[in-house]
């Protein structure tokens, strides 16, 4: 194994562990953008609307505790407690039930496919039956799970395909769950992170290793790279 080969699987994997700190450790209210100045109502809320889930940033005055989660037909989207807001506007969630579920499927579909609710239930600790779309619709979903959606879905943007950083989110969290006692809905403490960081920075080159060994050899010098 190369050091340029490790040295991508080391980036690769704080890459994964840093976007699951996010909403693994951290309270969402110490992970946001200050906020800095007011914003003018633009329009009212009453027909369907575009919702992006994104990293965005607050540039007006905000509640403490607001979590910025998109945007939503150009305004920033962002909740105090569980009201979201579309720029100063206070909206209830049965105003964007669809709209939020849509952009919710447009995030995920591409990092975990189609039948994403699973995947998205053991990367992010939440109830299998919380994040099913009927569910989703009903109730939403936390702001700082949006929040984790937006910022995931971004990182996937500079992988080709997105499905493969939604695999090494899945790995990462599996090797969570896999620690002594734990389980896919138990939070981590702080000291759990660097063991699991360092075992999945040694399996990831060797992953790499291993299939690119089977891709680009005939089968006699495949195994024989493994006896060696």
């Amino acid at each position: 194994m190369g050091t340029a080969e490790r040295g991508v699987g080391l980036l690769t994997a704080q890459a994964v562990l840093a976007t699951l700190q996010t909403i693994r450790l951290n309270p969402w209210h110490k992970i946001l953008p200050p906020a800095l100045r007011s914003y003018r109502r633009q329009r009212s809320y009453n027909s369907m609307r575009k919702i992006t889930l994104k990293p965005v940033e607050l540039t007006f005055p905000t509640p403490s505790g607001s979590v910025p989660v998109g945007v939503i037909d150009g305004l920033p989207l962002w909740y105090t407690k569980r009201t979201p807001y579309a720029g100063e506007v206070p909206l209830a969630h049965a105003d964007i039930a669809q709209d939020l579920l849509d952009a919710v499927d447009e995030a995920l579909s591409p990092l975990f496919g189609g039948d994403w609710p699973h995947p998205f239930h053991v990367v992010t600790g939440v109830s299998a039956r919380a994040v099913q779309r009927d569910r989703i619709f009903k109730n939403g979903l936390p702001p700082a799970i949006l929040f984790f959606i937006g910022h995931a879905s971004e990182m996937s943007t500079a992988v080709a395909p997105p499905r493969a950083f939604g695999d090494l989110l899945l790995a990462a969290a599996r090797m969570m769950a896999g620690r002594e006692g734990g389980s896919a809905t138990l939070r981590l403490s702080s000291s759990e992170i660097p063991p699991i960081e360092i075992r999945l920075q040694a399996l990831l080159p060797r992953a790499v290793s291993m299939v690119g060994r089977l891709r680009v050899g005939k089968e006699p010098t495949f195994l024989r790279a493994f006896e060696t």
